[in-house]
């Protein structure tokens, strides 16, 4: 079971299942300078910032969803935990917040947060 937890009131949401088809990466900060008249470059090296990504939550009823859309817009960070290890531990939403019924006849529900990790 994952929950997850909002920082600004400890208040949770517990959702039916965490779905695997969620991709982090992280974007590099190096700069290239490409200098006219010159064959190569300057470079400034930075390092890449945290991961960024989506994850998506599973619900089995429309109320459910929509309280856990609701959940994530609040300007809070928050913090998961469970048995999923892959999951960033905190995050704060970034970008959109999207609600989706899986099939049209179906009553099941997911909830696709964009998201930057935040280091412990």
């Amino acid at each position: 079971m994952t929950t997850i937890t909002r920082s600004t009131d400890a208040q949770s949401i517990t959702p039916d299942l965490v779905l695997n088809e969620w991709i982090t990466e992280n974007e590099t900060q190096t700069k290239v300078h490409h200098i006219l008249g010159r064959p190569d470059v300057d470079v400034t090296l930075r390092p890449a910032s945290d991961a960024t990504g989506t994850m998506q939550l599973f619900f089995l009823t429309h109320a459910a969803a929509e309280a856990a859309r609701a959940f994530h817009t609040a300007a809070a960070a928050f913090a998961i935990t469970g048995t999923d290890v892959r999951l960033p531990a905190r995050y704060v939403p970034q970008g959109g917040i999207r609600k989706a019924q899986q099939q049209p006849q179906d009553k099941r529900w997911v909830v696709e947060i964009r998201f930057q990790e935040l280091r412990p």
